[in-house]
């Protein structure tokens, strides 16, 4: 049972960060569609104004051969100004905003996957008496995200947030042998605990719990 819920704590963690890095899929999909829309829609009035929409959003008017002293000839040029602005606008938009929705991708999808977890290790809290008596010995690991940048001098700078998760089963096993020294009580053994579980006069429990998100630089 103890391996099991060391298995099922596990499991969560990574459920977790599987659902992170899929709700981040989603919100790509979804933000990458809204800019095939605006491209789309640059593309149309491309066409309809009779333009040329380069790959790099660039807008190209052709050369159109407007009659000399035609009264209508300006304003048609300004037309065609204010259709390519419309056009590059747009455009514009569609690859800032697709580059922008790359940039909180890629970065979220390497969160998750510098999401490093020491798996479960055993710990006895025998330097703090407090803490002995109340969980004895547990199971604890750590889930942290870090962070590297170049820092202003161009040395790196490490940023590491983490986070200690703790559980483990509150029991007696009933061994001979196995006894802790309990302060005004004197000598209990699990094997006397482990009759009163049994009787009903005690009871064994699950603890867990997880500290607050710590963030360490360097």
């Amino acid at each position: 049972m103890r391996r099991l819920r060391v298995l099922l704590d596990e499991m969560t963690i990574a459920y977790r960060e599987s659902r992170a890095a899929a709700l981040t899929l989603d919100a790509a999909h979804d933000g990458f569609r809204l800019a095939s829309t605006w491209l789309d829609e640059a593309e149309s009035m491309t066409k309809t104004a009779d333009l040329t929409l380069e790959d790099d959003g660039t807008v190209t008017v052709p050369d159109r051969d407007y009659p000399q002293n035609d009264p209508d000839a300006a304003g048609a040029a300004r037309a065609d100004q204010d259709n390519a602005e419309a056009v590059h606008t747009r455009a514009e938009a569609a690859l800032t905003y697709a580059a922008e929705v790359d940039f909180h991708v890629a970065n979220e999808l390497e969160r998750v996957r510098k999401a490093i977890q020491t798996g479960w290790q055993g710990f006895n809290a025998t330097s703090a008496p407090d803490w002995y008596h109340a969980v004895g010995a547990c199971h604890y690991n750590t889930v942290a995200q870090v962070e590297v940048v170049p820092g202003p001098d161009g040395e790196p700078q490490t940023k590491i947030k983490y986070q200690v998760h703790v559980a483990d089963r509150y029991n007696w096993d009933g061994s001979e042998g196995k006894s802790t020294e309990v302060p005004q009580l004197g000598v209990v053994t699990d094997k006397d605990m482990g009759k009163l579980h049994a009787a009903g006069l005690a009871k064994e429990f699950d603890m867990g719990g997880q500290s607050s998100v710590r963030t360490w630089e360097g």
